[in-house]
C-alpha cells in the first residue's frame, strides 16, 4: 500500500472512524478500528485477482506492454469491470457511510456500481494520470492509450460524489478537462508525521534524496549536481535512497561523472529512513513536475531538514515563502549552489525550525486526515 492511503487510514482510525480496507492484497495493518477485506478469486474468472493485479502493475512499467496492451481501451475496460465485480461482492455485504477509491481505476470501478454501493463515493485522484504516463515516456499524448486513460479518469470523477486531489493545479485541470464543478473537488494534500525527539543540533553534513527513480522525479539533476557539491565541500556526504526504472540510467550517469556509486543506497526501510533523515542536513526534491503532490519534502521537513526544490513548483514556492529551504532553477550548478547554501548556512537551525513548524502546524497527516473527514461529513450532511 502506498503511503498516502495508509496515512489516511491510520489517522482516520485514530479519530474514531471505523475503516474498512478493500484490497486485492493480503494486508495486515495492525491498527485498531481498521478491518481488511481481501478480494477473493472467482472460479468463473470474472473478478480481478491478486495475481492478475500484480501482473498488471508489472506490465504498465514497460513502454510496449503499457501502450499496446494494458492501456488499450478494451483491456482497461476489462480491468475496471472485473475490479467493480470484485468490489461489489464486499460492499454489498457491509454497511458503509462513505466509500473512498484510491486513484482512477478503482474510482471508475466504484462508479459502475454506484447504485449498489448505497453510500457516497469519493475519488482520490493522486495526479494527472495520462500526463504522468507521457512524462515517463510510456505513451504519447493524443494516442489511443492516452485517450483510454483520460476516459477512465473521466468515468472516475464524473461518477463520484466528491473528488479529492493534492493541489490546486490538479483541481483546476480536472475541472476544466472533465467538466466537473470546482465545488465538487477538494484539496487534501500530502504531509509529514509530527515526530518526537527531533534534535537540530547533532547533524552530519549529509544531503539526502529518498524516493522513486521515475523519469519525472529528475534524480539525474541531483546526480549532475553532486560533482559541484563535492568540489566545493569535499566533507559533504550524499545518500540517494530508493529504486525504480531509472536506476540503471542513473548509475551509468554517475559513473560517467565520476560520482561514487556508493552514494546509491538502494531500498531503505521506513524506520531506517527516518533515522537517517534525523541525522542529515539537507533534503532535495529535484522534480519539476508541477502537477505532482510529493510527499518527500514534507517527510524531510518533519525530521527538521531544510529542502532544496525547483522554482515554480507549488511546494518549492511554499517552502521558499516560509524560509524552510531554498529554490533554484532547473540547472545542476544552481541546484548544487542551493544545497551548499544550506549546508554552509550560519542560519541552518532557523531553516530547520521553520521546516518543522510548517509540518507541525499545517502539513501533518493528522490535520490532513481531519480535512478528509470534513469532506465525508459534508457529503453525509448534504
Amino acid at each position: 500500500m502506498s503511503l498516502r492511503p495508509y496515512r489516511f487510514i491510520k489517522h482516520l482510525a485514530e479519530m474514531g472512524v471505523e475503516v474498512r480496507l478493500i484490497t486485492p492484497f493480503q494486508e495486515r495493518l495492525e491498527l485498531e478500528e481498521v478491518y481488511c477485506h481481501k478480494m477473493s478469486p472467482s472460479f468463473l474468472n470474472t473478478k480481478l485477482t491478486e495475481l492478475q493485479y500484480r501482473l498488471v502493475r508489472v506490465l504498465v512499467k514497460k513502454r510496449i506492454t503499457a501502450q499496446h496492451f494494458v492501456y488499450s481501451p478494451r483491456v482497461l475496460d476489462l480491468i475496471v469491470e472485473r475490479l467493480s465485480r470484485s468490489i461489489r461482492r464486499i460492499v454489498t455485504r457491509i454497511k458503509l457511510d462513505v466509500v473512498q477509491a484510491e486513484q482512477d481505476v478503482a474510482a471508475a470501478a466504484l462508479s459502475r456500481i454506484k447504485d449498489e454501493v448505497g453510500a457516497p463515493i469519493v475519488a482520490d485522484i493522486h495526479d494527472l494520470w495520462a500526463e504522468e504516463e507521457v512524462l515517463v515516456g510510456r505513451i504519447e499524448r493524443g494516442s489511443s492509450a492516452y485517450k483510454a486513460l483520460v476516459s477512465v479518469t473521466r468515468e472516475a470523477v464524473q461518477g463520484s460524489d466528491a473528488v479529492v486531489v493534492g493541489n490546486e493545479i490538479v483541481r483546476r485541470s480536472i475541472s476544466e478537462s472533465m467538466g466537473i464543478p470546482l465545488s465538487k473537488i477538494y484539496i487534501v494534500p500530502n504531509g509529514g508525521e509530527v515526530l518526537d525527539g527531533i534534535d537540530s543540533r547533532e547533524r552530519r553534513d549529509l544531503v539526502i534524496y529518498a524516493g522513486n527513480f521515475e523519469k519525472y522525479e529528475n534524480v539525474d539533476l541531483f546526480v549532475e549536481s553532486i560533482p559541484y557539491i563535492l568540489e566545493e565541500f569535499p566533507e559533504a556526504e550524499v545518500a540517494i535512497m530508493g529504486q525504480g526504472p531509472e536506476r540503471a540510467r542513473l548509475l551509468k550517469l554517475a559513473k560517467r561523472l565520476k560520482v561514487p556509486l556508493s552514494v546509491f543506497k538502494g531500498f531503505v526501510s521506513r524506520r531506517r529512513l527516518l533515522e537517517i533523515l534525523a541525522e542529515a542536513k539537507v533534503g532535495v526534491v529535484p522534480t519539476r513536475k508541477v502537477s505532482a503532490t510529493p510527499i518527500k519534502p514534507f517527510e524531510y521537513m518533519s525530521a527538521g531538514l531544510p529542502v532544496v526544490a525547483i522554482r515554480g513548483t507549488w511546494w518549492g514556492d511554499l517552502i521558499d515563502s516560509v524560509g524552510a529551504g531554498v529554490v533554484t532553477d532547473f540547472d545542476p550548478v544552481e541546484f548544487a549552489e542551493g544545497v551548499l547554501s544550506l549546508l554552509c548556512s550560519s542560519d541552518w537551525e532557523a531553516y530547520s525550525e521553520r521546516a518543522l513548524r510548517l509540518v507541525r502546524e499545517r502539513f501533518n497527516w493528522r490535520r490532513i486526515g481531519g480535512e478528509l473527514l470534513k469532506v465525508y461529513n459534508s457529503l453525509l450532511e448534504g
